[in-house]
């Protein structure tokens, strides 16, 4: 269980540096919709019994598409609000 915790935040690492660099690249707003979808994708595939590499490469895709997601969709909001509404 901690191992797949481990591979769940390296993902969450790795999700939210890509995120924010493909978010860079790309228009934020489809690749927050990309990773959500990935998202929906990778946590619908934990409910299917697979070998447990894959499983770890599965935990590894649901933490970058999830918590990693939530990194870059806190960039968009900035970018969302007007400065005068944005408050700490």
């Amino acid at each position: 269980a901690l191992t797949f915790m481990l591979v769940l935040n390296l993902g969450a690492m790795i999700g939210a540096v890509g995120g924010g660099w493909l978010a860079d690249r790309y228009h934020i707003k489809y690749v927050l919709a990309a990773m959500y979808a990935l998202a929906a994708v990778s946590i619908t595939l934990l409910g299917f019994r697979m070998p447990t590499e894959l499983l770890f490469v599965v935990v590894g895709l649901a933490g970058a598409s999830t918590i990693g997601t939530q990194i870059v969709a806190n960039a968009y909001t900035g970018q969302f609000y007007p400065t005068a509404i944005r408050s700490t």
